[in-house]
């Protein structure tokens, strides 16, 4: 079978979009331009258009386009079938020209080769997109680092002034950045509190403050609480304390005097049908290392 030039670009035109006779007639044009100038012309050197019967007689004609548009009988291996004597005329040629014409082995109309670009694509921007969210994180996480060592940094300069000055101990040790407290609930709200981490903030007056980071609270106003010294305690006094706990298990009361008394005395008279329990039985022995780590 033989094509004429008008036969061909009719048929490039024709199957450009199709995965297997797209790149087919891209080969096909590319015979053609390289034969018209190295010769005088296609319908004259025979030898490239024999080497190419098979992959015109695969192209076939526009009778062919009409019966079957989608032409499913074009595939990948009839396609490289039919390039064999092609290639084997192109390395033949190559021993004696320099210039020689491209064969597109490969599946890829323009549709297939733009569907492969999106792909391509879609991906990079996805990439891109989760490892800038990572990044993302990433700044959050050093910016909350960065603010909290500066944080402590200040603490410890104010700390040291005041145990120069003599301030009293148990405040300073209170301060002292890093110190596991431990927060009651407030009144009205359910539970036996939560630890903390002290970040060292207080100072020597009247209303000395420690201001602590509370763990699992983000963004909201109760992430940081100064509280005053005197109705905070560390972990371990906490658990030496006598509490008052309700039914369901909420701490209403405690004694500040660690008296067991005391507790028993504030029970009956403001909290009738609760009960009095050591600290130990209530609160963690230990402090999980996760909950007295620094919320970004």
């Amino acid at each position: 079978m033989w094509m004429n030039e008008h036969e061909i670009d009719n048929a490039a035109s024709r199957y450009e979009l199709h995965p297997v006779l797209g790149p087919a007639t891209c080969t096909l044009v590319n015979l053609v331009r390289w034969t018209n100038a190295n010769s005088d012309g296609w319908p004259y050197w025979t030898k490239p258009a024999k080497a190419a019967d098979k992959l015109m007689q695969l192209i076939g004609t526009g009778i062919a386009y009409q019966v079957d548009p989608e032409r499913q009988d074009a595939s990948m291996e009839a396609y490289r079938a039919a390039l064999t004597p092609l290639k084997s005329f192109r390395t033949r040629m190559g021993k004696t020209m320099q210039e020689l014409f491209e064969i597109i082995d490969r599946e890829g109309g323009k549709l297939w080769l733009a569907e492969q670009e999106y792909e391509q694509a879609r991906k990079r921007y996805e990439q891109n997109a989760a490892y800038t969210e990572t990044l993302r994180g990433l700044v959050r996480e050093a910016g909350a680092r960065v603010a909290e060592l500066q944080q402590l940094e200040i603490a410890r300069r104010v700390l040291a002034e005041m145990e120069a000055t003599g301030t009293d101990t148990r405040l300073t040790e209170l301060a002292t950045p890093g110190t596991v407290i431990w927060l009651f609930p407030r009144t009205g709200e359910d539970g036996t509190g939560s630890a903390a981490g002290s970040l060292g903030m207080t100072g020597p007056t009247d209303r000395h403050l420690v201001v602590v980071k509370v763990p699992g609270l983000v963004n909201e106003p109760r992430a940081w609480l100064r509280l005053y010294p005197s109705v905070v305690h560390t972990l371990a006094e906490a658990r030496r304390m006598w509490l008052v706990v309700d039914e369901g298990g909420t701490v209403v009361n405690y004694s500040r005097s660690w008296s067991r008394e005391r507790a028993e005395e504030l029970c009956a008279v403001n909290h009738p049908g609760c009960v009095v329990r050591l600290g130990s039985d209530v609160l963690p022995g230990a402090l999980d290392t996760s909950q007295a780590s620094p919320v970004s």
